[in-house]
This record gives C-alpha cells, structure tokens and sequence, in this order.
C-alpha cells in the first residue's frame, strides 16, 4: 500500500510539473526559464521527496534539480542519493564540465577523457576536485607530461587503475613520479609512452598489487627490462608488449 501511495503521488507531482511547466517542467519567458512549484510541494518533507525521486527515472531526477535553484535544493538529497559513479566526458569541452561535474557528483569514483584535449589546466581541476577517484582514463591525452602524471600521483594516491596509453611525452620520471605516491595501482596502461627499461624499475613500487599492464608500442623496452619486471612483479597476469619490436616472443 506504502508503494502504491508514493507512486500515486510520484504521477501527480509529475503531472503538476507537466502542467505547471508547459509540458516539460518549465516555461520560456523573455528567453528566461520559470518553474512554478505545484501545490503542495513545498509542503513535502525530504524522506517524502526522496520516496516520490525512486520511482522516477534517474533522467528526470535530473532534470528536476537543473530546473531553478529551489529545485536544486529540494532535490539534492535524492540526486546524491542515485549514487553515480562513472561518467565520461569524451568529446567535451572541458572547461567548466570538469568544475560542473565536480559540485554534483563529489563522489565520482570513475572518469574517463579518453581522447580528449585534456591539457595542464583540465588536470589541476581534476586534482582539486575529485578526490574519490579510483579509476583515471587519460589515455589519447597527447598534451600531458611528467609533471602533469606526477601532480596526479600526488592528488589521486588511491588510484587503482590508470590509462595513459598514447601520452607520448610521460617517459621514466613522469611513471616515477607518479608511482612514487600511488602505490595501490592494479590496472596500468602506458601503450605508445616514452618508457625504457630503466622506467619498469620504478615498477617495483606497486609489485604487490600491479595485475594487468600494457606497454604496447613502448619501443625502448627490450628482454632484459621485461625478464628483471617479471622477476619483480610475480603477481603480473596480463602484460601486452604489442609493437616492442626490442622484446623477442617467448
């Protein structure tokens, strides 16, 4: 019966939004977006708001919060409440969807550029504003370099998979660096990166954690670097080498 009220209630409060917003929850005016709250809403509590949000679709929760700023507020609770944790922002801007994203989703715990223009700038946000990440997609990112990969490892020490692939000025001091302060790394993709065989020493580091790595296109490497890394990292389980024309097939 509990169920069957609230999404009584959850219809009508999206018919009152239909109504009151011109079919879609809002109405143009002088190129200015006006919402009115239908009756009664203002008199729900925050337990009522979150119970009405379940039974809409993480879409229209969505929507709902982006609609004026009261709205925003009745709705925080239940769009924090969806629990989104992976976006990607490939193909946009990054500007202010990085900043943007940040005040919404605190809790964002993965993040994909891939392929994007992400710059020096894009990284000092992403440094600054999400501090749950635990898995960083950068990888066709052809704008970074060391100090961009190390300011990461200092800001992100929690992360557990990384994809540098393509980011062809990170060499042996950026992957120091780096792994210097992340030393939970599982997942680590370094295809295409200006890494030698005196780069898979700093390797070392993370060798009780480090299960999955991709150094395709890597051509410094060679037999001697990948036979001292298997030594080191007994627990590697999967290790591409594709295009490291130095590293003979075993």
């Amino acid at each position: 019966a509990r169920a069957g009220g609230a999404n009584c209630r959850a219809c009508s409060f999206r018919q009152g939004v239909q109504q009151r917003g011109g079919g879609g929850g809002s109405s143009s005016l002088g190129g200015k977006m006006e919402a009115d709250i239908p009756a009664g809403f203002s008199r729900l509590d925050v337990d009522t708001l979150a119970h009405v949000a379940s039974f809409l679709p993480c879409s229209e929760v969505l929507g709902l919060d982006c609609v004026c700023r009261e709205w925003a507020c009745a709705f925080r609770p239940p769009r924090l409440s969806l629990h989104i944790t992976r976006v990607s922002l490939r193909g946009t801007p990054l500007s202010s969807a990085l900043r943007a994203f940040a005040r919404r989703f605190p809790a964002l715990s993965t993040l994909s550029l891939r392929g994007s223009d992400a710059c020096g700038r894009d990284v000092g946000v992403l440094c600054t504003s999400f501090r749950s990440l635990i898995s960083l997609d950068l990888s066709g990112c052809d704008a970074l370099q060391d100090a961009h990969v190390a300011a990461i490892g200092a800001a992100l020490p929690q992360l557990q998979m990384l994809s540098l692939s393509g980011c062809r000025d990170v060499s042996d001091a950026g992957l120091a660096a780096l792994l210097a302060h992340c030393r939970s790394l599982s997942s680590l993709l370094l295809g295409w990166c200006d890494i030698s065989d005196f780069g898979l020493l700093s390797l070392s580091s993370i060798s009780t954690s480090l299960t999955s790595l991709d150094l395709s296109g890597c051509a410094m490497l060679t037999d001697r670097g990948v036979a001292a890394l298997m030594r080191r990292c007994p627990r590697l389980a999967s290790l591409q080498l594709e295009g490291c024309r130095e590293v003979r097939p075993s």
